[in-house]
């Protein structure tokens, strides 16, 4: 599912601490609207992203450059994957967790009078084993953007949703 212009952005998942540079897990993402709705929205962007039904949290990283007809930036969270370590050979195994991140990264963006809205490329989600597309929304509020995003199995039409904010940072 595709959100048409002027769809409101979804700055998916939350931004963690600001950051002066760009993570190198950060992709360029096709910025769509009027130039002065993209100066609008220009800046860093950092927040979080939750969903009550899955309990997923995670963060959101943008930097909209004024002028420019592209972005960088991502949504990642972190999943916890038990392991089995061997510590020698006349005890049990051991359980232990390890935590991996998972990095999502956009794949549109489009702006219009104060909203922004877009698309995630589509990812395979750890805990479904399945291949997800999301979707997302949401309006500017001074240096705030805060809406909606929705992912549903690329196999079926139930949606989940959640919340996201993103915050211009200085």
């Amino acid at each position: 599912m595709r959100l048409e212009a002027p769809a409101v952005v979804w700055v998916i998942m939350g931004f963690g601490a600001a950051c002066t540079s760009i993570p190198p897990e950060s992709s360029a993402v096709p910025v769509e609207g009027h130039s002065r709705d993209i100066r609008r929205l220009a800046g860093k962007w950092r927040g979080e992203f939750h969903s009550a039904q899955t309990g997923r949290v995670g963060t959101i990283y943008l930097d909209l450059r004024p002028d420019k007809d592209t972005a960088y930036g991502n949504a990642s969270f972190h999943r916890v994957v038990p392991t089995t370590a061997c510590t020698d050979m006349t005890r049990p195994q051991e359980a232990s967790n390890i935590v991996v991140p998972v990095v999502l990264r956009f794949g549109a963006l489009t702006t219009s009078e104060g909203s922004l809205g877009g698309w995630l490329q589509p990812y395979r989600d750890p805990e479904l084993s399945c291949w997800m597309d999301t979707w997302f929304e949401g309006r500017l509020m001074r240096d705030t953007l805060r809406g909606s995003f929705f992912s549903r199995r690329t196999d079926t039409d139930t949606v989940r949703a959640g919340t996201w904010w993103a915050a211009r940072t200085r």
